[in-house]
Parts: structure tokens; C-alpha cells; sequence
């Protein structure tokens, strides 16, 4: 029985890795040939994380595959460097019929000017690219489009409890469509959440808090200057925004949240003033979020440095932090009940 390799693209994100294992299964359980999972490419720290979270072995890796291949034919397009002329292109994509052409640096590695893509409105590069090389996340749509989506698991929702949750980036930038859909979606029983920095204009959150049945809202610092060093602002509004929240809208439960970085806030002094800050508001939870680096992956993708290189949080830090606020709030954890 011939066995057939089951891949992504070369440069392999969880995605990628993950239908390479689940089409694999699903071709072997019907039983026809021998199908194997593999990679191209190299495997993120992110997607090794959630491979062991789950129990599953990495796919074999493929380095080679000119001998798999060696009968097709295939057509190099020319590469050519930035110092030719926009002419000269024109007329080497028109003699070859080609719609796109390549243009690399001296180590024959593709260059990218990311600051054109700044400007740009229709990224022709990222639709001409067959291999997807560039890939565009996210796309314009109106409200009733997204909500269409959204209802696409209204059956889930009904057994579920579950809704509609606006991230980001911070969503509430950008209110003018926040705000509509938010709207539309509670005329349409869809239940909402936000997750949010709570660094906007408390207008704005004022105007969401009436449609929204959750919020998740992130408290990193307590001190204003550490905020500032660590984030670039310091934390007046966000403290502001959090406290009239709580306090102009008891019945809507807020959940704060803080992603515990190391020696940006994993100490105890976060913690009590914190928890001193929570104190006396009923309708509000409170989670610490271990740091961790599953999104190196997309600095990579982006050609950016990750500034916290292999920093780790140690055990227990996450889990210490959780029980100073809840204790100095008066909350009632799950181990003590």
C-alpha cells in the first residue's frame, strides 16, 4: 500500500500543522491508503505547546521531496532584484504571460518592504501569491454579514450560554462598528462580551455596557509609571473606566483579567493593590493568565524580534497572584470552598 504525506505550507502555523494531522486520521479511517501527517518546515514553540496539551505527536518532518515530485514539471518564474525598473518587470511579466514576479535580496532570500503595506488598499501581492506566502487575516464586512456568521452557531449558543465576543487589538477603537453590532446583536438575543484594555474614552464604554452581558477587561498595573514603562501610557483611565463600570453597572458581571509578566508584575505588591482596588464590588471575578509565548510564532511570520526572547514565568507565580487578590478582596476561592 503506497503511503502518502499529508502537509501545509512550508512555513507551517498550528493551522497548518493541525489539518495536516486531523486529514491524515480521516483518510486513514476510511482505509484506502496509508496516510501520514508531516511538516515542511519548522514548528512553533505555539504549536508544540498545544500538540502536547492535547496528546498528539509532532508530524513527521519533510525536508526533501524531489524524489516524490521528480516526474512534475514546474515553471520558475524569474527573480529579480529591487534595483530593476518598474519597465523592465512590466515587460519580462508580459513576454513570460506571468501576473506576478518575485523580487529578492542579494541572498536570494524574497524581500519584503513592510512599510509599503502601510498604504496599501488591495494587496494584489498577498491574492497573486499561489503559495500563499502572504496571507491576509481578516476582512471587511457589515454588520448583518458578521452577524450571519455569528448565527451560523446559534444551536451551539442555546446549550452552550454562549454568544458573540468582540477582541481585538482593542475593539472599542473601533466603534463605529462596535457599537452597531453590539446593538444588533442584543435585538437579536445574541448574548455579547468584550475583551478589552479599558484605555478608550469611558463614552464609548458607556455606550457598549447596555448591550453587553460579559466583559473581560484587562488590569496589567497598578502603579501608573511601571504601566507606563511596560505599555507607553500610564493607567489613570483605565482605572477610571474600571471603577464607573463597576459602579454605574452592578448587574453586568466584569471579569478582570491580568496576564502575569515576568518582572513587569508578578509580584506581591501588584497583587494587594489590586485585590485592595476589587474590594467591596460584588459582580466582578478575577483571573491571573500565566505568561506564555504562543504568539512568537506571528513575530516571526512579521519579521519582527520577540523582546522577551525565552523569558518563562516560573511555576506557581500565576496561582500566588490569584490567591493574594482574592483573599485581600474577601473573595471565596474554589480551594477554599
Amino acid at each position: 500500500m503506497n503511503r502518502i504525506y499529508v502537509t501545509g505550507h512550508r512555513n507551517p502555523d498550528t493551522d497548518s500543522i493541525a489539518a495536516a494531522i486531523s486529514y491524515a486520521a480521516l483518510r486513514n479511517a476510511l482505509g484506502d491508503r496509508d496516510y501520514v501527517a508531516a511538516h515542511l518546515g519548522h514548528i512553533s514553540d505555539e504549536t508544540k505547546r498545544l500538540l502536547d496539551r492535547f496528546g498528539f505527536q509532532e508530524p513527521v518532518t519533510i525536508s526533501n521531496v524531489r524524489t516524490q515530485v521528480r516526474d512534475l514539471d514546474f515553471d520558475t518564474p524569474p527573480a529579480l532584484n529591487s534595483s530593476v525598473t518598474m519597465d523592465r518587470a512590466w515587460h519580462i511579466m508580459r513576454d513570460q504571460n506571468i501576473s506576478a514576479v518575485p523580487i529578492i535580496n542579494e541572498d536570494g532570500t524574497l524581500s519584503l518592504d513592510r512599510s509599503k503595506c502601510d498604504v496599501c488598499k488591495t494587496l494584489d501581492c498577498a491574492h497573486a501569491c499561489p503559495a500563499q506566502g502572504m496571507i491576509i487575516y481578516g476582512e471587511n464586512k457589515t454588520v448583518d454579514q458578521i452577524l450571519k456568521e455569528v448565527e451560523k452557531d446559534a444551536l451551539f449558543y442555546a446549550r452552550s450560554g454562549g454568544g458573540m465576543t468582540l477582541s481585538g487589538g482593542e475593539p472599542l477603537m473601533h466603534a463605529d462598528i462596535a457599537l452597531p453590532l453590539l446593538r444588533e446583536a442584543r435585538h437579536r438575543r445574541i448574548k455579547t462580551a468584550i475583551e478589552t484594555c479599558g484605555c478608550i474614552p469611558w463614552d464609548t464604554l458607556k455606550e457598549a455596557a447596555p448591550y453587553l452581558n460579559y466583559v473581560l477587561f484587562d488590569v496589567k498595573q497598578m502603579d501608573s509609571e511601571k504601566h507606563r514603562e511596560g505599555v507607553g501610557v500610564g493607567n489613570e483611565l483605565i482605572l477610571s473606566n474600571l471603577k464607573k463600570l463597576l459602579t454605574e453597572f452592578p448587574n453586568l458581571h466584569v471579569q478582570v483579567r491580568t496576564p502575569i509578566i515576568p518582572g513587569f508584575n508578578d509580584n506581591d505588591e501588584f497583587a494587594y493593590a489590586l485585590g485592595e482596588f476589587l474590594k467591596g464590588y460584588e459582580n466582578v471575578g478575577y483571573e491571573a493568565l500565566p505568561y506564555h509565548r504562543l504568539g512568537t510564532q506571528k513575530y516571526d511570520f512579521l519579521s519582527r524580534e520577540y523582546a522577551m526572547g525565552d523569558v518563562s514565568l516560573p511555576d506557581g507565580v500565576a496561582q500566588r497572584i490569584q490567591r493574594i487578590v482574592d483573599e485581600t478582596r474577601g473573595a471565596v476561592t474554589e480551594e477554599k470552598k
